[in-house]
């Protein structure tokens, strides 16, 4: 009784419960429950906000005389005023919820004795409530030993500003302190603005009701899970298995079957479908993107079984997105999909948008037997990027600090998968451009293509059909593109790399291209590029029209 007493007081959040099966409606609060925990609401954003925002309210606050023995008088009365108020709301928001029979019932369920795990899960599906009091449902680190024997050791690329001189280190050892100050203050919150608590506190609510959707929609296929990664954080995760349940996991030809030579999107019939329900799509989002409003429901309309995931900060994920823990989110994620969901890797596509080009590539990178990888606006790197949105007399530090502290070179790790690839472009992207919209040259999707396909095709892209490409190709649409006797090229093309990859497998480089005279590797490069790169007339935000969302052929 008085555990249940407790937890009414400072137990969790109740946003929805069940009207129906799979059917969630918004929770019904009383008056002292919702002011308490509105007031609550706003004094922990308001300190959350305050602790992001340090390096802007000291310095007001010392221009304002604060830090005097007045000043720190007067904080110190506020801080009290502020803490009765926070004691007040918590009581209120406790009375409220032991005089709710919704939140009681509730309650009574959550603290249950129930020993088995997936019991209890499906007793607490009926409510949506604070996930970080969810128990956990996969734990990376609690994999069995000859579990995790079947996955190789996973790699990072090597640091480009490693200093080998001790001397060197030492001397610019301000500078880097700097560096990561100026990366921890301000450039992780600009990278990821999706980790800020405020705009977690903004799109709550609008996530909620797109969960709510996605499980009304599909019903028993749908399920969250929380996920610990090795480092201790955790994973909001959510997964929606279209695979048929009488029916086997069909081999990767099934799918491509569905799929013309030409990548044209699957076909809208029950059995296509069903074919494509038996691949999952791992979703990677960008920098202020959620899985219940992002990249998956293009996946999801398409028929493809799905499999969401938070960055860190994000949603209800933990922790915070740098490069260490964002990957090792990933492939916390990857591990549950193929030991619990029981995928096979050639069964898993990973899609990522924009700035989740990063761990979409770095997840194809460790674990090269993934079915494809599917990368939409994206760029090559975040320096360059960064170096055109701020003033050119912060180029050195901005350069430093992206490098030692969010190194995400998506480019690299791309050319290190040796399966199918699909990039898209936006003509009229206003993000990953350096030199605005309508300049598509700049847009540095084109940058992410062209480094892949040198390192694929290195006969084909040598230096002068490289620049030729990036000036007379790239910096138009691709739909205008004019390939003479393109048929008979890609004939050609296809029987050459065939016989490539009987001999060799399917690894890069190629030695397509070599002893082609010039205008005809010129020829092969832009019929290169048009396979690799679909052009979207649209800006960097729009979501990718599930009618888009092909499977790419190994070239």
């Amino acid at each position: 009784m008085l555990k249940a007493f407790l937890t009414a007081f400072l137990g969790p959040r109740l946003y929805k419960v069940s009207d129906g099966p799979k059917t969630l409606e918004p929770y019904d609060s009383n008056p002292a429950e919702y002011y308490g925990d509105s007031m609550i609401g706003v004094l922990t954003t308001s300190i959350s906000f305050t602790r992001s925002a340090w390096f802007l309210v000291l310095p007001y606050m010392y221009t304002r005389h604060y830090f005097t023995r007045e000043g720190a008088m007067y904080l110190l009365t506020l801080s009290q005023v502020l803490g009765l108020v926070l004691v007040a709301s918590f009581i209120a928001r406790g009375v409220g919820r032991i005089t709710n029979p919704s939140y009681m019932l509730f309650l009574q369920h959550y603290l249950a004795e129930v020993e088995d795990h997936k019991t209890k899960k499906a007793m607490l599906a009926a409510y949506s409530y604070d996930f970080s009091w969810w128990s956990v449902d996969f734990d990376v680190d609690a994999l069995p030993n000859d579990v995790k024997k079947d996955f190789k050791q996973t790699f990072n690329l090597k640091p480009l500003t490693a200093d080998k001189s001790l001397p060197l280190r030492v001397l610019l050892l301000p500078y880097d302190l700097l560096c990561r100050g100026v990366m921890h203050i301000v450039g992780r919150r600009m990278i990821y603005p999706g980790s800020m608590q405020i705009l977690n506190s903004l799109v709550r609510e609008p996530c909620e009701n797109a969960r709510a959707t996605i499980f009304k929609n599909h019903g028993e296929s749908a399920e969250r899970y929380k996920l610990r990664t090795s480092h201790g954080h955790f994973v909001d995760c959510l997964v929606v298995d279209k695979r048929p349940a009488t029916r086997p996991p069909s081999s990767s030809s099934d799918l491509d079957a569905n799929l013309t030579s030409t990548g044209s999107p699957p076909s809208s019939s029950t059995s296509a479908s069903a074919v494509n329900g038996r691949k999952l799509v791992i979703c990677c989002e960008g920098n202020g993107g959620f899985y219940e409003i992002g990249i998956l429901a293009t996946p999801l309309t398409a028929g493809y079984s799905v499999l969401g995931w938070n960055h860190p900060g994000f949603g209800g994920s933990t922790g915070l997105p740098w490069p260490e823990y964002d990957t090792a989110a990933v492939d916390t994620a990857y591990k549950f999909a193929r030991t619990q969901l029981g995928f096979a890797d050639e069964d898993i596509i990973i899609f990522a948008w924009s700035i989740g080009g990063f761990t979409a590539s770095w997840l194809a990178m460790n674990y090269p037997n993934v079915h494809a990888l599917v990368i939409d606006a994206s760029f090559d790197d975040l320096i360059p990027l960064a170096i055109a949105k701020m003033p050119n007399f912060l180029e050195g530090t901005i350069v430093r600090s992206i490098r030692a502290h969010m190194d995400l070179r998506v480019a690299d790790q791309v050319s290190l998968y040796n399966g199918p690839v699909q990039l898209y472009r936006r003509t009229r992207d206003e993000i990953i451009t350096t030199n605005g919209p309508r300049d598509i040259g700049s847009n540095r999707g084109n940058d992410l293509a062209l480094q892949l396909l040198r390192h694929r095709y290195p006969q084909v892209f040598d230096d002068e059909v490289a620049e030729y490409i990036k000036r007379n190709v790239l910096t138009k649409r691709l739909s205008d593109l004019n390939i003479e006797n393109e048929e008979e090229l890609s004939d050609e093309i296809g029987r050459l790399r065939d016989q490539e990859m009987t001999r060799d497998g399917a690894s890069f480089p190629s030695a397509l291209g070599s002893g082609d005279d010039l205008e005809k590797r010129k020829r092969v490069a832009m019929f290169l590029v048009e396979k690799y790169v679909i052009d979207l007339e649209d800006q960097h935000c729009t979501p990718l029209p599930p009618a888009f969302f092909v499977l790419p052929d190994l070239v």
